[in-house]
């Protein structure tokens, strides 16, 4: 069954696992941006995953136990980052909508 809850510590190097897998077709595309570095999503460290899981709103998507999806934003702001197809799939509306900042757990098939 799939599940959304907030994300855990122990969660973030599945989070930067996908989000670097969902960005690297992309990466390949764009390669070097002007200064020479990856693009963002893809230089992002595990620490800066971690800080984001304790300071602001991070959420996971779950098939039993397995993560499929990640999504992180903050508080007052737009949706930051959503990495793999799971959430292709949804839009960045429903996805806050099912995420406010005193979300807890999600499971079930998504609202139309």
């Amino acid at each position: 069954m799939l599940t959304i809850e907030s994300a855990s510590l122990e969660d973030a190097p599945t989070m930067l696992d996908i989000q670097r897998r969902a960005f690297a077709k992309e990466g390949r595309r764009v390669g070097s941006l002007e200064d020479g570095q990856q693009i963002p999503p893809l230089a992002e460290s595990l620490e800066s995953i971690i800080e984001h899981i304790q300071t602001q709103t991070a959420l996971v998507a779950r098939d039993d136990e397995r993560i499929v999806g990640a999504v992180r934003f903050g508080a007052s702001s737009p949706i930051r980052r959503a990495s793999s197809a799971l959430w292709s799939s949804i839009s960045a509306t429903k996805a806050a909508a099912l995420a406010p900042h005193s979300f807890k757990r999600w499971s079930g098939n998504w609202p139309k």
